[in-house]
């Protein structure tokens, strides 16, 4: 089975596009140059874990190829990370509402 590999324009795009979206995510949980930590609500928490998983999902997609993968493949590592997204958010959400503290 032959799958054809990325471009390298392909590659340096979504290089591109997670170092962006490396910087949103800094500016989404509000690490401007300020060293104190802080637990980040969970509207920013979201926005990061979101953007987490789609850079998870493109460096799948564009760097492992998985693109070219059948639709079982892409799917089952697409729930993995709706999985994974889902109990950080989870976790976050208890850890603002006190659970088991």
């Amino acid at each position: 089975m032959d799958h054809p590999l990325p471009s390298p324009r392909r590659l340096v795009i979504t290089w591109a596009l997670l170092a962006g979206l490396t910087a949103v995510s800094l500016l989404a949980a509000g690490l401007d140059g300020n060293t104190h930590a802080r637990i980040l609500g969970f509207g920013e928490a979201a926005v990061v874990v979101g953007i987490a998983a789609f850079k998870a999902q493109r460096v799948l997609a564009d760097y492992l190829n998985l693109r070219t993968a059948t639709a079982a493949w892409r799917g089952l590592f697409t729930a993995f990370l709706v999985l994974i997204a889902a109990m950080v958010l989870g976790a976050q959400a208890a850890v603002l509402l006190g659970v088991g503290v």
